[in-house]
């Protein structure tokens, strides 16, 4: 049980350096004009239809094309291409936890954002 918590914690910590990571922040930026940019379509056909959309929906019906969910996936590269994450008190999280530990923490940082950005959409009708 003390091992399931430490990787919890030392993976909360990671999640914490998001908003000091530059690139982590520029993923984010990126991925918001992508969507911006891949819902101007779904906007201008909804005004021509005369149609009423919710927010949310533009977006879903933006992922329908492979090319977007490519661009999306590329994205997620981007965002864990610096795996593994070691800083400068990694050498004090190993002094206090196995190097199992810290390994299973290290999967658990890349599954849990991986599992977000392909969550599946369930269509409501």
């Amino acid at each position: 049980m003390r091992r399931v918590t430490q990787v919890w914690q030392i993976s909360a910590y990671n999640f914490r350096q998001w908003a000091k990571n530059t690139s982590i922040v520029i993923v984010f930026a990126l991925a918001f004009v992508m969507c911006y940019l891949l819902s101007d379509k779904v906007i201008n056909f909804a005004f021509e239809a005369g149609a009423t959309i919710q927010l949310v929906e533009a977006f879903i019906w933006t992922f329908g094309n492979a090319n977007s969910i490519l661009i999306s996936s590329l994205l997620l590269v981007l965002l864990l291409a610096d795996m593994p994450f070691v800083y400068a008190d990694t050498p004090f999280y190993l002094t206090r936890a196995s190097r199992a530990t810290w390994i299973w923490e290290q999967i658990l940082y890349i599954v849990l954002p991986s599992r977000w950005a392909f969550r599946p959409v369930h269509n409501p009708l």
